[in-house]
């Protein structure tokens, strides 16, 4: 699951650069959190 959200994430900004609805610090927050729970379960 860790590994999908990276390259989701990886290829949505590769194609479409970061939207500017979403602020990147918040989103890499999210995703590192996500991340971090994902990988210690």
């Amino acid at each position: 699951m860790a590994f999908a959200q990276v390259e989701f994430l990886s290829r949505r900004w590769a194609l479409e650069g970061w939207d500017t609805n979403v602020e990147r610090d918040v989103a890499l927050e999210t995703i590192t959190d996500s991340w971090c729970s994902l990988l210690t379960e």
